[in-house]
């Protein structure tokens, strides 16, 4: 009887040491197929089969637009309606502001509204431009004297009345306009009450005649006349004396008297440009002796 029993025992120890031995092969060859052939692989091995799954793309999402670029409209993608740029100093076109026959003058206009920074000297150029008439006929010593009247201010624009007698006969009346920009005033126009000079006139601005001006109507001798002398009331008449030109230039020496200061010498200096035959005068500084 015992020896029956040794002999069952011997037999389950084999069969258990042959049942783990096999699990341990199964286990490496199990590995063994895995990283061969993935887990699909093992699966099918097994007898496990997977349903096929789509995958759907996703809906497009819209790009979301950026908010420093401007997003231009269909058509031309170099065109921006409504944005107007401003041209650079050394080729500003020179706008009418109405198409006028040259013997004719369009009627003054005023804007209250300040200069832009980057145009107030062009636009002091084309001022000029366009009182061409009087101006030269200062230049060329036309003009016996000048009245004077209270100056209006609004804004960063000041409107002065004037009356102007030519030493050939006559008076008209005309407008002074001044204007200011970053704390100085300077010196924009002049014309008769029948409006500006539309005659042909250069479609570009001189950037050398735009300095020259904005250099010297900044001068603390223009300033002083600008401000006690016109603005202030200090003078009320400018009896032209007369006129001494030389290349390029003219000096219209004048007497100021009248108002709350006395009587004073003074100067207005003007410089010339000549463009398809004519040539242009623009006042640049007016000062004392």
């Amino acid at each position: 009887m015992k020896e029956d029993n040794k002999s069952r025992s011997g037999t389950n120890k084999r069969l258990v040491l042959l049942a783990g031995a096999l699990a341990i092969s199964l286990t490496l060859f199990v590995v063994a197929i895995f990283a061969v052939g993935g887990a699909g692989e093992v699966m099918r091995m097994l007898g496990i089969t997977q349903d096929p799954v789509a995958v759907q793309p996703g809906p497009e999402v819209p790009g979301i637009p950026d908010p420093d670029v401007a997003q231009q409209p269909p058509g031309d993608p170099t065109v921006t309606p409504g944005v107007e740029t401003t041209p650079s100093v050394d080729a500003t076109p020179v706008s009418d502001p109405q198409e006028v026959p040259p013997t004719q003058e369009a009627p003054p206009s005023v804007t209250a509204a300040a200069f832009p920074v980057g145009s107030a000297q062009a636009a002091m150029y084309r001022e000029q431009l366009q009182s061409q008439t009087q101006i030269g006929r200062l230049a060329d010593n036309k003009i016996r004297s000048i009245a004077i009247g209270t100056a209006v201010t609004a804004g960063n624009r000041s409107q002065i009345p004037l009356t102007v007698t030519y030493r050939a006969g006559g008076s008209v009346s005309g407008t002074m306009q001044l204007a200011s920009q970053e704390g100085l005033w300077y010196f924009l126009s002049i014309t008769a009450a029948g409006g500006r000079d539309m005659g042909p006139r250069p479609r570009t601005v001189d950037s050398g005649v735009v300095n020259t001006i904005a250099t010297q109507q900044g001068t603390a001798a223009n300033q002083r006349l600008i401000r006690e002398g016109l603005l202030q009331g200090g003078f009320r008449t400018a009896r032209v004396d007369g006129v001494s030109k030389g290349a390029g230039s003219a000096t219209v020496n004048v007497t100021l008297l009248g108002g709350t200061l006395d009587r004073q010498a003074a100067r207005f200096v003007l410089i010339s440009k000549e463009d398809s035959g004519r040539k242009y005068w623009f006042i640049t500084r007016f000062e004392l002796k």
